[in-house]
């Protein structure tokens, strides 16, 4: 018997042509002041036709994110970057992706990719250069698209992604393999895919009645997958499900509905 299995953990990133930069604001090297912050901010457009966005960040040694004015990411663990899917925050025409960072005392920077997968699931990325803005005082709107930057100024690099003493920050956690899992006599388990970056832990997993897995991240609403299998026990489509809970401790499709115990509009309740 095959028994086939979903991996709770992100799968390791493609190459990349660009590679994201440490910033900071002050002279190449110099020391951060404790509790000293500052601000970044890079204008785009998107890509034509993209389907998903997703950024990935963190800051040593905290990074608060914004997409257009909203916040969409906090971060206070420098070591391992976070991943938040901002597909609804991106807009056709002139965008914003600003970063808040903070220095507790030691080294300082913060790092970030916005990474686009369009529709032949190629990939785009916005990275953290020099080619951002930065300034030291927070101004009312600087988050916005609308925001003048005209007395802001390039930001420092502190080294590339990889470089020490941050090391590769964006590494994604590796799946256990296969072969390390015990099964019983008979029993067969093949890896059918690792969870991607923006599409969080997953949690909690339920079969509808056309054989299809439904999938719950650990945190979020509105990011429930489905997951449709071919004939042969491999994926054949992944998609999002367009519904306004998350988070659930529970799932069940009985009845011609899906239950779930979880986040949504009310909360945590049974929807």
């Amino acid at each position: 018997m095959n028994l086939k299995y979903l991996s709770f953990f992100c799968a390791a990133l493609p190459l990349y042509a660009q590679t994201p930069e440490w910033l900071w604001s002050g002279g190449q090297g110099a020391a951060a002041g404790s509790e000293e912050v500052r601000f970044f901010r890079k204008t785009f457009q998107p890509p034509a036709g993209f389907t998903r966005a997703v950024l990935t960040t963190t800051g040593d040694d905290r990074v608060t994110a914004y997409v257009n004015g909203e916040q969409v990411a906090q971060n206070r663990s420098w070591d391992k970057a976070i991943s938040v899917d901002v597909t609804k925050q991106i807009k056709a025409g002139d965008n914003v992706l600003a970063l808040r960072g903070r220095n507790n005392n030691g080294n300082s920077g913060v790092i970030a990719k916005l990474e686009f997968t369009l529709k032949d699931n190629t990939k785009q990325s916005i990275v953290t250069d020099t080619s951002w803005l930065s300034a030291a005082k927070e101004t009312d709107g600087w988050q916005t698209a609308a925001f003048k930057a005209d007395d802001w100024t390039k930001p420092v690099s502190r080294g590339k992604l990889g470089v020490q003493p941050w090391g590769d920050v964006m590494a994604p956690p590796v799946a256990t393999a296969a072969d390390k899992l015990t099964v019983l006599p008979g029993f067969k388990v093949e890896l059918l895919r690792s969870a991607e970056r923006g599409e969080g832990s997953w949690v909690c997993m339920a079969v509808d009645p056309k054989a299809r897995l439904i999938i719950s991240p650990q945190e979020g609403t509105g990011n429930m997958l489905r997951v449709t299998l071919n004939k042969s026990g491999q994926i054949d489509k992944l998609e999002k499900i367009d519904v306004p809970v998350g988070g659930a401790m529970g799932l069940l499709y009985a009845f011609d509905s899906l239950y779930v115990s979880g986040n949504g509009p009310e909360k945590l309740c049974l929807y």
